[in-house]
């Protein structure tokens, strides 16, 4: 009986660590729509570019970095691009 008990507490710190460390992508969606919106209202590409530059730095974010992340967790990619059509 104390292994079972043992056994499901184990298992329910291990569900509450794992929901802990869930990875949040709306900061990435959030800049997804800022560059868009800069592609949208920039011309020159030396501009754009600095400004993309800015805005990466302003959001600590690095593009790739954060689809790695969305590939190590499949239904994410479904929830990230529902969120992102939304944003819209």
């Amino acid at each position: 009986m104390k292994k079972v008990t043992l056994l499901i507490i184990f298992v329910l710190q291990l569900i509450s660590l794992t929901n802990c460390t869930r990875y949040n992508y709306q900061r990435f969606v959030e800049y997804l729509k800022a560059e868009k919106q800069l592609r949208a209202n920039t011309i020159n590409e030396q501009e754009l570019q600095d400004k993309i530059a800015a805005l990466r730095k302003n959001y600590k974010i690095d593009p790739e970095n954060e689809i790695a992340k969305l590939s190590d967790h499949g239904q994410l990619w479904v929830e990230f691009l529902m969120d992102l059509s939304r944003a819209r």
